[in-house]
């Protein structure tokens, strides 16, 4: 009886000036995400950043292992990026933008993700969403948050918001003055939406419109209004 075994090989074909050199590389299951272990699905994404986000991963077990790797080197988030502001030494994934007016802006955006600990303080000179809070003393402040940060909760001066990896979400709280911190899961507010008042809309005036287009307006259960900016319209 004959043994038929089947070996899954990617071809990667190496071209210079005079031949093709066929290099066989064993198919191993974290290639169904991405060709780099522990890089996102779908980014451009090199090995030495996949590494770094795979020791990430394996410290989500548990909050202690989350607050020790923060810690010591962050946590990975979705920010906007101009092409022209994207470093040699690419320590970070990119996507293309799921927005149009995005990809055919002049210097096209992308949307990236990298290490930060603070949002204020970030490494490379990317766009957060800026979370402008009416307070009720009519003062306005803003959070700063990731591209891909989820809202749960704001109390007092602290804005909770999960980010979700694979098929779990994480919970992160975050200070006015941008400092990130893992914390443990919480109770989710209700938000309800309404129109968005004129002084809060005003505070939008500053914003680069070629990264966000638009936005909306949420009550939080203390009366406080929230403006949350979206990219795509």
């Amino acid at each position: 009886m004959r043994t038929l075994i089947l070996l899954f090989t990617f071809n990667a074909y190496l071209i210079n000036t005079s031949h093709s050199i066929e290099e066989n590389i064993q198919f191993r299951p974290h290639m169904v995400d991405h060709i780099n272990d522990g890089c996102p699905s779908g980014s451009e994404c090199s090995h030495t950043y996949g590494s770094k986000r795979k020791k990430f991963s394996n410290a989500l077990d548990s909050l202690n292992r989350r607050k020790v790797f923060f810690k010591k080197t962050g946590a990975p988030f979705k920010f906007l990026l101009n092409k022209s502001k994207v470093p040699k030494a690419k320590n970070l994934a990119i996507w293309d933008s799921r927005c149009f007016q995005h990809r055919k802006n002049p210097d096209p955006i992308f949307e990236v993700e990298f290490f930060a600990k603070n949002t204020k303080n970030l490494a490379l000179p990317a766009h957060v969403k800026n979370i402008y809070r009416l307070k009720k003393d009519n003062h306005i402040d803003n959070f700063k948050i990731p591209l891909n940060a989820d809202i749960i909760k704001i109390k007092d001066n602290i804005l909770y918001f999960d980010i979700r990896e694979k098929l779990n979400s994480y919970s992160y709280k975050l200070t006015i003055n941008g400092h990130v911190s893992p914390t443990k899961s919480t109770d989710y507010q209700k938000f309800t939406r309404l129109q968005c008042p004129k002084k809060l809309k005003e505070s939008l005036s500053g914003e680069d419109k070629r990264f966000f287009q638009s936005f909306y307006c949420s009550r939080t259960p203390i009366g406080e209004v929230i403006l949350t900016p979206t990219t795509c319209i």
